[in-house]
């Protein structure tokens, strides 16, 4: 174990605690050990190495003590260190009391007084084994869950790691979200790759946390990409969405001069996916998977054509019950690579900067009703309208990839 362990004995007797510590003292390594003349004692001696991050592995608990009982302290150790091993040494403790002790303090193990020192050594020094492989085990589970999200194995209905098999998968409704780095490639090739690799970290560790806050956990990190899922609310992933690229203009603001600016592209598509497992049977991955999945990949490149930060699909804006809150555009049904039929588009600008905001919702019907014309085939009209509304607003990339089709 990396931290240090103690190991406790509470006794109101001070002549069995101290024939405890001539026994243990000499015999436990580097294990600390402190003694107890009462329950009280003991829980704030085990509040006091818990708040100093201490490996508690045994407590050793008489029975009959003033106040509090052998049992009760137990119970409410366990409660508090739910890893520690309990023993209970006494002569004195009734069935009913050795019964609620192993039910609710998980009793490891009841010694009766006077105690075989052997036989003493040998159940603490087991218990103390017991617990550092237990912990061993659980820090390696912690660590392999930060490869499979905890979330997506609640999805798929499994309780553990251990309990997932090859191949197994469900069907759910869920909205999918994919951002990505514009010309991430160009600015990796001015950095070295520790910068690299500092710089993408620094950029997860921001958006990570944005993602979970809305009910949302990342499936996987795509080089510079991110792919999330949000099992509830279709809003959560655009709400995600907007706070993400608001983080990212702080971000941007407060990074050095030799930092480079970052623009990333959001696409939120809502549909029917697979969650599962794929791969092989010696080397597999949970993740989720299906025809809703590349649609909201199909929509976070088409950011890069139409240069807008934030587009969803009409599906996820469908599901979406408080619409007011949100500032959108309607595009229409534009080409997105690989897909057949046309996806209807919508721009989400809650997160421009105010000026552009601003403008937006001012001539948001002029916007309309040249999106209209051209997709009634009306090029003409459309052409006329959209470099009407260019002229006034040159720095509206939406209206210039529009006239970039129509010319």
């Amino acid at each position: 174990m990396a931290n240090k362990m103690v190991v406790i004995c509470v006794d109101d007797e001070e002549t069995v605690l101290q024939s405890l510590e001539l026994e243990l003292a000499n015999k436990l390594g580097d294990c600390i050990l402190e003694l107890a003349q009462s329950g009280e004692e003991a829980l704030e001696i085990c509040q006091e190495y818990k708040d100093k991050d201490y490996d508690i592995p045994v407590v050793i608990c008489d029975y009959i003590m003033p106040n509090l009982k052998g049992d009760e302290v137990l119970k409410m150790i366990n409660q508090a260190l739910p890893h520690t091993h309990n023993i209970m040494l006494t002569g004195q403790a009734d069935v009913s009391g050795v019964v609620r002790a192993i039910n609710e303090a998980r009793l490891y193990r009841y010694i009766a007084k006077p105690w075989e020192k052997e036989d003493l050594f040998l159940t603490i020094t087991s218990a103390i084994d017991h617990y550092c492989q237990s912990r061993e085990v659980e820090e390696s589970y912690q660590a392999m869950e930060k490869f499979i999200p905890r979330e997506l194995l609640r999805e798929m209905g499994v309780k553990k790691l251990t309990h997932i098999n090859f191949g197994d998968c469900i069907k759910k409704e869920m909205t999918v979200l994919f951002a990505d780095i514009r010309s991430f490639t160009t600015m990796s090739e001015k950095m070295s790759p520790q910068k690299t690799f500092s710089f993408l970290n620094a950029y997860f560790e921001l958006m990570g946390p944005i993602i979970r806050q809305h009910n949302g956990f990342i499936n996987k990190f795509i080089g510079d990409g991110i792919m999330a899922v949000f099992p509830e609310r279709p809003e959560d992933a655009v709400d995600s969405g907007i706070a993400m690229l608001e983080a990212l203009s702080v971000f941007n603001e407060s990074s050095g001069p030799d930092a480079p600016n970052i623009n990333i592209g959001i696409g939120i598509h809502s549909g029917r996916v697979i969650l599962g497992t794929v791969g092989e049977k010696n080397r597999m991955e949970a993740t989720v998977i299906g025809d809703s999945v590349n649609v909201a990949a199909r929509l976070e490149e088409m950011t890069k054509a139409v240069k807008s930060p934030l587009l969803i699909s009409s599906n996820t804006w469908e599901l979406i019950d408080e619409r007011e809150k949100y500032l959108i555009r309607y595009l229409g049904p534009l080409d997105v690579r690989g897909k057949i039929m046309h996806i209807p588009l919508i721009e989400v600008y809650n997160a421009d900067q105010p000026e552009m905001r601003a403008c937006k919702q001012e001539r948001r019907e002029e916007f309309r009703l040249a999106v209209k014309a051209f997709h009634e085939g009306d090029r003409e009209r459309a052409c006329g309208l959209f470099s009407a509304y260019q002229e006034a607003d040159p720095e509206d990339t939406v209206v210039a990839f529009y006239l970039k089709r129509l010319r």
